[in-house]
């Protein structure tokens, strides 16, 4: 693509004529640049890609978009106001703008987005309607699946998984868009046909300081609207309201407290299962049995309903568009156990979703819950002790654990855990090794017991220093309940 052609639409300075070349390639990781690429240095977190401008060239590159002059010419460049736009807009024109061409659904919330987008792929497909999937676990092209790095990809990768998906003939995608996402651009350009909110609780503080800002991070999306999207808002959120009033266009609302568009009503939900009665505009239309369990899993069902019938798709391919669904992975997966021993694992990694996963468990309990969790290194500290409060409320037994510790110290993240606990109530142990933590547990469990192992979900690894180690809960788990003998008739592992 001609260079001027893959700037169109944006600013740049100095404004003179470009150069006649041909890009072949964009990057914004110096390492990948090449003869005929493109270089977008991009300020992160950790590093800045205008330090890497000369490696860039030094590799091929025959340009460079920069918001700072480098420190050394090596090459042609533009200044831009943001990189991070201009990447965005870059992306689209380098791919022919391949969002134009789906129907994008964006879901957005602290919790659930990965739940609902599964459920909402599983209803569409039903619908012989071919969706792609771009979410904290897997992307789904429509040609292949690929597992996720990220929740919401950068405007480079999500544009190149958006031309797959229409290479592939796929209409429409469901996709989980971050705060960090729509605070970062990284979908700017992007068309939202419908945009999906799902809650907002403490999290992400770290990086946006404020519940406010957050909160105005996420409202981002509903602004990517395009002409004659749709909004869908969960009525209970006690932001919802807030967020109603930000927005100018149709939106439709789902609940289980408030009065809402699509509700659900006469729950029953157990450790095998749930089922519910949908009630649409006040018409008893749909009953669900599903085997995903607990009441944050009914908000996450009735989310995927709201949309799928925004889209047009029949109450008789939802209802089997949702049980359809088996399992969400690590979304309370219970993991295969012998002698009346439940042990489930979770990705719950926040305060909230803790005590909607502990609080539903707490319910069903015929003796103890005992729970294996922690908090992410060099991440939101402010959420540490009330995520420690809440597994205390609702746990008989717990222990505070290692979870990707990044590069802080796991004890000092243990112990700001532990500031958030009540004196004298509960019983826990500290054991930073998680292998050793959730063979503790296991070993204390005894029949009728539940054991939660919280806070990784789906991930394969732990993130130790800046390594990722090989670690799934659910792997070690299964291993350490082969491994227990049976040692008595009460308990039977």
């Amino acid at each position: 693509m001609k260079l001027r052609d893959l700037l169109d639409g944006i600013r740049i300075e100095p404004t003179s004529e470009l150069p006649e070349c041909d890009i072949k390639h964009v990057t914004i990781n110096s390492k990948n640049a090449g003869p005929k690429s493109l270089f977008v240095a991009i300020k992160g977190a950790v590093t800045d890609g205008h330090n890497f401008v000369r490696e860039a060239f030094k590799k091929g590159s025959l340009f460079a978009i920069v918001e700072k002059e480098p420190a050394s010419k090596s090459g042609p460049f533009v200044l831009v106001e943001d990189t991070k736009a201009a990447l965005a807009k870059i992306a689209a024109n380098f791919y022919k703008n391949p969002s134009g061409k789906l129907n994008i659904i964006g879901i957005t919330g602290t919790n659930g987005k990965t739940t609902t987008a599964f459920i909402v792929e599983s209803v569409f497909k039903v619908a012989k309607r071919k969706c792609g999937l771009i979410g904290t676990v897997s992307y789904n092209t429509g040609s292949r699946f690929l597992p996720a790095d990220r929740t919401t990809p950068n405007a480079l990768c999500l544009n190149s998984l958006f031309a797959e998906m229409v290479k592939s003939g796929t209409t429409d995608a469901v996709m989980e868009v971050s705060s960090h996402a729509l605070e970062q651009e990284r979908v700017k350009n992007i068309i939202f046909k419908t945009a999906v909110f799902m809650n907002l609780t403490h999290e992400h503080l770290d990086y946006h300081k404020t519940i406010n800002q957050y909160f105005l991070s996420k409202s981002k999306l509903f602004k990517l609207l395009g002409k004659g999207g749709i909004a869908v808002i969960n009525a209970d959120d006690k932001m919802a309201g807030r967020l109603i009033s930000r927005i100018s266009g149709r939106y439709i609302s789902f609940g289980i407290k408030k009065p809402a568009t699509i509700e659900a009503r006469n729950i029953n939900s157990g450790l095998d299962g749930s089922r519910f009665e949908v009630w649409i505009e006040k018409k008893k239309k749909i009953k669900i049995e599903t085997p995903l369990i607990g009441t944050h899993n009914v908000y996450n069902i009735l989310a995927a309903i709201a949309t799928s019938w925004a889209n047009g798709i029949s109450e008789k391919n939802i209802k089997k568009g949702v049980e359809a669904v088996r399992l969400i992975p690590g979304r309370l997966e219970c993991v295969r156990c012998r002698g009346g021993v439940r042990v489930f694992v979770d990705y719950a990694h926040t305060d909230n979703a803790l005590f909607n996963v502990l609080g539903f468990l707490s319910q069903m309990k015929t003796r103890k819950i005992i729970t294996v969790f922690g908090a992410g290194g060099e991440r939101d500290t402010a959420k540490r002790p009330l995520m420690g409060r809440a597994v205390q409320k609702f746990s008989d037994f717990f222990i505070i654990t290692s979870d990707n510790p990044r590069g802080e110290n796991p004890g000092r993240i243990a112990r700001e855990i532990e500031k958030g606990l009540l004196k004298g109530k509960k019983k826990y142990k500290i054991i930073l090794n998680r292998k050793h933590a959730i063979k503790n547990a296991l070993e204390k469990a005894e029949k009728g017991d539940i054991v939660l192992l919280a806070g990784k979900g789906h991930e394969g690894y732990q993130i130790i220093g800046n390594k990722k180690i090989p670690f799934d809960d659910r792997i070690v788990a299964g291993k350490i309940l082969k491994e227990i003998k049976n040692t008595c008739a009460s308990k039977t592992l």
